[in-house]
């Protein structure tokens, strides 16, 4: 049975092949044949895929019981490796397509270093002896979905397609990494066998969430994605007996798929020729959209839709008929119009016929006038009664004809679009020409004077003025109407002829697509059919599969080959050179009973430094001359007793931070959950006046702040909402929405959480809410509740709070808020510590590379190093080794972001609450580790705050202390000389306090201000290149195979999807830029200012009097506020650039993806550069105010100190003076400063 199904599927497969390799397909042709060739072999494949150290390997390692590769925590892939049993020998594919196989077993650390070299190796072939694999069945270990290497995409896709089932591994805590989902998407999508392996469950407890809520919420994340698997295994490699341990089903069930493996197979197979088919189809379809567009082109061109052509033809065929008889059926209507006006026209009234009659009578022969004389007589009375009748029939043929022709024929051309006012004119003045001699040319001889005989009369005449208003119109036909009718049909001839042409042209285009679509059709109903009914009388041949599988083998050697060498990769701990080798050395001690965070020892120099300074000040009381420096003195105590330090927690979901407070605070306070929680800003500081042990004040987003963040959100979504209703009313439509974007996704636990909780919200916004500890969960845990809460406040008594330590656990790297991105930058900038927590096995996110990057673009603002990177979970290493391998890995990465020598700490937040819990619970077994890891850190920890921070102050005290003796050694030498040098001192005095009042007044910054602009310049210049330089990088990662999906369909919202995720992010980057930048120019001020401040002492220390003034920069200058970034720049800016992509093959292989991006790049150019040019205008003007008023402030102080001291000096040199309290302050601060000098 199976055998026959075998040779269906090959003819099948070898029929669609053939058709493949005739459309000049081989890339689908070829990945036929490797089906081909699996069917034949009847190889089965068993792929396993996740994020680096999800466990890939080590369950590889489990479920065949034997160490199949080698392990690490770190990432070891690099490229695909395939396992199977044979001969021992490792066959390598070079990603230029030549093999080389190298007979002979191998050393794991060969293995591994060949694994991690993705560069020059696509894969790696394992073949084996020892493992218990049947014949035809391999195991696939791929790079990761970590990867956005072009190289490796492409090695991952060609292994997965050939595998039968797929084990995808997911960390307990990385469920709900967006890489993870949008990789299973992909995989989804192509029908494939997926079975999800949750690893390391062995991470769970019950007291933070119950396994089956858990469980509960990965189905639900599944959901979101729509994602359908075929199963899911909850597994623990380290407790194997865990209650909710799968592992030995997945054992099982692995033995049935391979048992069951050619049944399986079959059905994979088929689903991949399916899926390959359809790309195959839809690739032929984006081979033919380029001719296609250009007929679209043409149709949108014209803009005539397809359904209307028809419709076109016909009436271009209708206008060319009626153009073609237009000026004949022209002429016979306007000759009709004015033979209707010549009939109706009446021109013999009875006044007129009267005339006529009278004319009539004039011209019989019997007609006389007088006896006398009478021929001349009759004469004049004939010609005066044809000057009437004529008379008054010219008028009358005026008003009753020859008007109505001439207001006829401007209405005619008019009508006929061949009007102009010149015709107008020409019709209105011309006269027609009407003679006397017309009457007596109508009489006939031997008419009478009868009633008949006047009406023939009359109507021959009526008859012969109507003839000659008609010539007349007939002649304006001719002369004005016919020659512009001729042009007007011309012209019109001309725009039909033009119009048939882009019509025949439309009809072409027309039939073309259908031609196309028809072909198309036609190879997919041939595919179908031929798939349905394969012809099995065919002969296949089979002999290119040997042949291809010989084909690049073209090397085989032992292991000690040189290439072997050349292609093995040194350690990474080898290959950075700055990086220094983490040591261990803590853990190597044991651990027994680990002390208490070591804040007593600094706390206490501290408090005696303090209570000495504070006798200073009792000692200084009674010195005149050094009251200024007391009251700093003073001052500066204060703040110090009262120092309040400001811990900043950051990391990514998932990484441990509240588990990591948790421990350091010593009591589980913070709610803890493998599932990422909305961002709130948990804040936890010490007791006060207002706020008891254990209270929580929770502040609850106000409408304008929540209005804001789903106005970020909707842009996703490429929606508007202009008020909070409408944002709230909105969301079920974007819940609903399909094919949705990684980015679009991220938010939507967030929107579920909003639209439940709403209700809360319109109770409660904007107010303040005071809960206890133990309600705390409930408002931040709860998502109903938390995605509305902006900050929570926690006050709580512990060691920790008690030393004036307030710790923050930010909203994470990555937020879902963009507004979150401006407080982390606050956090770093202004808290005294950072702690940047990751976990032991993952890899740095996106959004940690984002917030690394920034680090290392300010570190160098801050006054020290402020930075400690934790490594969390550190319980899970497996060995010392393994340990510092890791810990040397993430100091690589960190190099990577400019971070040299960090403090590093490997720490287990767990045992580090069960050290301090109150049970003194025992700690779990474990292969090396006897203790948490935080002791060592806490001791560094409270060495920096309480040591190396409160230096900062208790120097600046110290300075000022010195300053005090110098000042108390002048005055005693001052009051020691006699009286009447004394009073020549005191004008020389006055001279003196004039001569320093004048040098700090006329003191100026004129050259530093102009430094300070062209520093501000070029760093502007340079944000500008690191921008563009960042567009560049990040463009592939987001116009990828992955991201633009024609199968998917709607290519187009895709591609603006991906725009948008691009815009957004050089948002992002381009505002973390200024914010640097303002810190970068902030520094640069600082250093400037403290010089001044250095200068001005030193030229007034130069006078007799010794005057000692010091004060101190601002602690923080004001920043130029910049709402936001790039707000005009839309997707719609760039739809000429969007026009580069064709279709997916042409964008990726034919390298269109950088001429789009090349295109982009020169409009990002015209959009952008001009508002970095505004940012530099703004930060300009802003800092070099800041630094005259900043200066004005100091020069102040130091006129109104030296004022003071040369009046204190002259008043004493006046007055008698106790010189031994003098002298013996002198002893108590030479004292101070001696002890200073042996602590310190």
């Amino acid at each position: 049975m199976i055998k026959k199904q075998h040779e269906i599927l090959l003819h099948q497969l070898e029929y669609v092949s053939r058709r493949m390799k005739e459309n000049d397909q081989m890339d689908y042709a070829n990945k036929l044949q490797d089906l081909m060739r699996k069917v034949f072999q009847q190889e089965f494949s068993i792929a396993f895929c996740g994020h680096f150290s999800a466990g890939k390997s080590s369950m590889m390692n489990e479920l065949f019981g034997e160490q199949i590769l080698p392990t690490s925590p770190i990432p070891t892939s690099a490229n695909v490796v395939e396992i199977r049993h044979g001969e021992n020998q490792v066959t390598l594919v070079l990603t230029n397509g030549e093999r080389y196989t190298f007979a002979g077993s191998y050393m794991d650390e060969d293995l591994r270093e060949l694994c991690k070299n993705g560069e020059d190796i696509m894969a790696v072939e394992v073949s084996k002896e020892s493992i218990s694999l049947p014949k035809g069945v391999s195991l696939l270990d791929t790079p990761g979905v970590d990867s956005t290497d072009d190289a490796h995409r492409l090695a991952t896709e060609s292994s997965l397609h050939m595998a039968d089932l797929i084990l995808f591994m997911m960390d307990y805590n990385h469920v709900q990494s967006e890489g993870n989902l949008q990789f299973l998407k992909g995989l989804a999508e192509r029908n494939k066998k997926i079975y999800i392996v949750i690893n390391q469950i062995d991470k769970h407890r019950d007291q933070e969430l119950s396994f089956i809520s858990y469980q509960q919420n990965v189905k639900q994340t599944f959901e979101n994605w729509d994602l359908q698997v075929e199963g899911i295994y909850y597994t623990s490699l380290r407790d194997i007996r865990h209650e909710h341990n799968e592992l030995e089903s997945l054992k099982c069930d692995l033995h049935k798929w391979i048992e069951h493996r050619a049944e399986l197979s079959i059905q994979v197979v088929e689903a991949e020729a399916k899926y390959l088919i359809e790309q195959y189809l839809g690739q032929l379809a984006d081979d033919r959209q380029e001719e296609r567009n250009s007929w679209e082109q043409i149709i949108e061109g014209s803009g005539i839709s397809g359904d209307e052509v028809e419709r076109q033809v016909q009436q271009h065929r209708d206008k060319q008929a009626e153009l073609s008889g237009r000026l004949e059926e022209v002429e016979v209507s306007f000759i009709k119009g004015v033979d209707e006006i010549c009939k109706n026209a009446y021109l013999m009234p009875s006044e007129v016929r009267e005339l006529g009659r009278d004319y009539l009578e004039s011209l019989q022969p019997n007609f006389k006038v007088g006896f006398l004389f009478s021929a001349g007589k009759t004469h004049q009375e004939k010609q005066r009664r044809a000057q009437i009748f004529f008379t008054k029939l010219q008028e009358t043929v005026y008003t009753q004809l020859e008007l109505h022709i001439r207001n006829y024929t401007i209405q005619f051309c008019k009508q006929h679009g061949l009007f102009d006012e010149q015709m107008g004119q020409q019709i209105m003045s011309e006269k027609l020409e009407l003679k006397p001699s017309l009457l007596e040319g109508a009489y006939k001889a031997g008419t009478g004077l009868t009633g008949n005989a006047v009406l023939v009369y009359t109507e021959d005449v009526a008859n012969q003025m109507k003839r000659l208003v008609r010539n007349q119109a007939l002649r304006w036909q001719s002369e004005l109407i016919n020659p512009r009718l001729k042009e007007q049909i011309k012209t019109e001839q001309d725009q039909l002829d033009e119009e048939a042409s882009s019509l025949q042209q439309v009809v072409k285009a027309k039939d073309a697509l259908g031609q196309i679509d028809l072909e198309l059709m036609g190879e997919r109903e041939l595919l179908e059919q031929r798939w349905r009914e394969p012809n099995l009388e065919e002969t296949l041949d089979l002999s290119w599969i040997d042949e291809g599988r010989k084909q690049g083998t073209s090397h085989v050697s032992s292991s000690t080959d040189l290439l072997w060498q050349k292609l093995i990769k040194e350690d990474v701990s080898s290959t950075v050179k700055e990086a220094k080798p983490v040591r261990n050395e803590e853990h190597e001690e044991a651990r027994t009973t680990p002390k208490s965070i070591s804040f007593t020892d600094s706390s206490e120099r501290n408090r005696i430094f303090l209570e000495r300074v504070n006798e200073i000040e009792e000692s200084l009381q009674e010195i005149r001359g050094v009251q200024t420096v007391l009251a700093e003195i003073h001052s500066k105590r204060g703040r110090a007793e009262k120092k309040q330090f400001t811990v900043a927690l950051f990391g990514a979901f998932s990484a441990g931070k509240s588990s990591f407070a948790n421990a350091l605070i010593g009591a589980e306070i913070l709610p803890v959950s493998p599932q990422p929680m909305t961002a709130t800003i948990n804040q936890i500081g010490p007791p006060d006046d207002r706020n008891a042990h254990g209270q929580v004040r929770l502040k609850v987003k106000s409408a304008e702040t929540l209005l804001a963040e789903l106005t970020a959100i909707y842009r996703l979504f490429h929606k508007e909402a202009s008020h909070l209703d409408q944002a709230i009313q909105k969301i079920p439509s974007l819940l609903e929405m399909k094919n949705m974007t990684p980015s679009q996704k991220t938010v939507i636990p967030f929107l579920q959480a909003l639209q439940e909780g709403i209700k809360w919200f319109t109770l409660h916004q904007g107010s303040e809410i005071q809960i206890s500890l133990e309600q705390m969960e409930e408002y931040v845990a709860n998502e109903k509740k938390s995605c509305f809460i902006e900050y929570a406040n926690l006050y709580y008594d512990c060691l920790l709070t008690r030393q004036g330590i307030t710790l923050v656990d930010t909203p994470g790297a990555d937020s879902v808020h963009s507004r979150h991105t401006g407080v982390a930058f606050d956090y770093i900038r202004n808290a005294d510590v950072i702690l940047f927590v990751t976990y032991y096995n993952h890899a740095f996110s996106k959004a940690d590379r984002e917030f690394l990057i920034q680090l290392g673009r300010v570190k160098d603002s801050f006054a020290m190093d402020k930075m400690f990177f934790i490594t969390n979970a550190a319980d899970l290493a497996r060995s010392k080794d393994e340990l510092a391998e890791v810990q040397t890995y993430l100091q690589h990465q960190l190099l990577k972001f400019g971070i040299r020598e960090p403090r590093m700490f490997a720490v287990s937040s767990l045992w580090g609450l069960l050290e301090k819990s109150k049970e003194q619970a025992e700690l779990p077994a474990h292969a090396f580790l006897m203790d948490s890891g935080f002791a060592p850190f806490e001791q560094a920890f409270a060495q920096f705050v309480h040591h190396d921070l409160m230096n900062l102050s208790l120097h600046s005290i110290h300075q000022d202390v010195r300053r005090a003796l110098q000042m108390t050694k002048q005055i005693i030498q001052t009051t020691q000389i006699g009286i009447e040098e004394k009073q020549n001192r005191q004008v020389e005095l006055e001279k003196e306090r004039v001569q320093v009042q004048q040098l700090i007044a006329t003191y100026e910054t004129g050259t530093d201000q102009q430094a300070l602009q062209q520093e501000i310049h070029e760093l502007f210049y340079y944000v500008q290149q690191r921008w563009f330089l960042r567009f560049q990088d990040e463009f592939p990662t987001i116009f990828h195979p992955g991201s633009l999906r024609e199968d998917l369909g709607d290519i187009k919202a895709q591609l603006q999807a991906c725009l948008l995720e691009l815009i957004q992010f050089l948002q992002h980057d381009l505002l973390q830029e200024y914010r640097a930048t303002t810190l970068r120019i902030e520094k640069w001020m600082r250093i400037r200012l403290e010089q001044h401040i250095r200068d001005i002492g030193e030229k007034v220390l130069a006078y007799p009097a010794g005057f000692q003034w010091s004060t101190e920069v601002t602690t923080a200058f004001s920043m130029p506020e910049l709402a936001g970034v790039m707000e005009n720049v839309d997707v719609s800016d760039f739809r000429k650039q969007m026009s580069h992509y064709r279709n997916a093959k042409a964008f990726f292989e034919k390298k269109e993806r950088f001429q789009m991006r090349e295109s982009m790049k020169q409009r990002l150019e015209e959009l952008v550069i001009p508002e970095i040019t505004v940012m530099e205008e703004k930060c300009g003007s802003h800092f070099q105010q800041v630094w005259q008023d900043e200066f004005h402030r100091l020069r102040a102080i130091a006129s109104k100190q030296s004022t003071e001291y040369y009046e204190e000096l002259q008043a004493m040199l006046s007055e008698n003076v106790d010189l031994d309290h003098y002298q013996q302050t002198e002893a108590v601060l030479e004292g101070f400063i001696q002890q200073w000098n042996d602590v310190f």
